[in-house]
């Protein structure tokens, strides 16, 4: 993942979020994008990017 991958899915990420802002359970989805975010973020630090 290059450094505009990382950027696209941050972008991604932030509207994500505005969007689970406006369900019924705002929380347990944007717990699952937190999660999916921080499992990324531990991937890329993994591999040394």
């Amino acid at each position: 993942m290059t450094n505009r991958d990382a950027l696209i899915v941050g972008v991604r990420t932030t509207w994500a979020l505005d969007e689970a802002a406006k369900c019924r359970q705002p929380e347990r989805v944007k717990t699952e994008l937190y999660r999916s975010v921080l499992g990324r973020a531990k991937a890329l630090g993994e591999t040394g990017l």
